[in-house]
């Protein structure tokens, strides 16, 4: 595992608030506490409740709505599964919070998005650059682009306010604040670092700040580095050695030391598994001299990708078994980080159209794609877009457009 960085500087700069209406952007209040916009009462015939701006609480997913016109990259905003959008596509970054369960690798998502805008050095707002919100995934609330950085945990939100004034924990629910804590309150000596508290400002790495109910505050010291950790039910900071905290995170890791490899053995492929002093071994035949051979693997499962060098492709199971047979193209393996949408393959072997397929290998349906487009899934909708003209979502279990987006 890569050493976790100890410290992370918050980008400067401005933008729109993130609850305004797409056509009527505001700048946010300058606030020093997080403002939380609550949703709109019942309507008079019963229907249910709208977020804010009227967009009914259907659920959200980011999108890609604009490009920086300095060559920054992309821009993006919030939408409603159905298509509808909820804010301008002004930030960096957009993404449905989570932490790690017992394993690294197993993410429980949190009911919020993280949405951060570009920071003075990306073509970011002045006044509030850098700076993120947070906004429920039902509409029912959100805040204003007031913190350095923000963590999701069991508990809720952790959030760092600007400036280091403090960090709160806030409901996931409900956006309310629970508790609040200062570096005096807590007794901390940061000297030499004063401004690095709390450690989770900025693009620091969250998934690794919450464990065995404690929040990682960082790592401070001149020469021998202590962590710092704080219970949050107590507010009791206890410290272990930098070393320690590190370990700690190694050890986090569930994978079981299986290893797969694929790989061509004259007119066959040798598909080996390894675990430990274990190994097993399946071949089957080729239908191509490959060029690549590879494993592709989701979750627990594993596939086979085959290329032959300017020609066709194939994906297999790992007991040889054909799930895509050989054709033109290229095959993309599409999960989406969010679970929100089932595994997909995404075959490119026709001018201007994408095949899809389920991980069965049954085809779906076929999409327009042009020369210069990728695809993406993800917060579970299917992204098509050539990162200069438009993005277009389309539902992964029909092909359905719900939105395009030009620009």
């Amino acid at each position: 595992m890569t050493r976790i960085a100890k410290f992370f500087s918050a980008a400067l700069a401005l933008c729109l608030l993130a609850g305004c209406s797409p056509k009527t952007p505001q700048t946010p209040p300058a606030a020093s506490r997080p403002t939380v916009s609550q949703p709109a009462a019942s309507q008079p015939d019963g229907s249910a409740s709208c977020g804010p701006n009227g967009v009914p609480a259907t659920g959200m997913a980011s999108y890609l709505g604009a490009m920086d016109p300095y060559g920054n990259g992309p821009r993006y905003g919030l939408m409603t599964l159905g298509g509808a959008p909820v804010t301008e596509p002004v930030c960096s970054q957009i993404w449905l919070m989570s932490y790690s369960a017992d394993g690294l690798e197993d993410s429980v998502f949190l009911p919020v998005w993280k949405l951060t805008l570009p920071g003075a050095d990306e073509n970011g707002p002045e006044e509030n650059g850098g700076l993120t919100a947070l906004y429920a995934d039902d509409g029912s609330w959100h805040t204003d682009f007031i913190y350095d950085g923000c963590l999701a945990t069991p508990l809720g939100v952790f959030a760092g306010l600007e400036g280091n004034q403090r960090f709160v924990l806030l409901d996931a629910e409900t956006g309310e604040e629970r508790k609040s804590w200062t570096q005096e309150e807590l007794g901390l000596d940061l000297e030499p670092y004063p401004d690095s508290f709390p450690w989770f400002t900025g693009d620091a790495f969250e998934t690794a700040q919450w464990v065995d109910g404690k929040i990682f505050l960082g790592t401070f010291g001149e020469s021998e580095w202590t962590a710092w950790l704080l219970d949050p039910e107590t507010d009791e900071v206890t410290e272990i050695t930098s070393q320690e905290w590190y370990d700690a995170q190694e050890s986090r890791y569930s994978d079981d030391g299986t290893w797969w490899e694929a790989k061509p053995e004259g007119g066959n492929i040798a598909v080996t598994r390894r675990l430990g002093e274990e190994q097993e071994t399946i071949t089957f035949a080729a239908p191509f001299p490959p060029y690549l051979c590879y494993i592709l693997h989701a979750g627990d499962d594993r596939w086979v990708y085959l290329d032959e060098e300017g020609g066709r492709c194939a994906l297999y199971t790992v007991q040889g078994e054909a799930v895509i047979p050989p054709q033109p193209g290229i095959i993309r393996d599409l999960d989406d980080y969010t679970g929100r949408a089932p595994l997909l393959f995404a075959l490119e072997n026709r001018p201007e159209q994408l095949t899809v397929f389920d991980r069965t290998g049954t085809q779906l349906y076929a999409l327009p794609f042009g020369e210069l487009d990728s695809v993406y899934l993800s917060d579970g909708l299917l992204q098509v877009t050539d990162y200069e003209t438009r993005a277009a979502y389309y539902s992964p279990e029909t092909g359905e457009k719900i939105a395009e987006f030009q620009f």
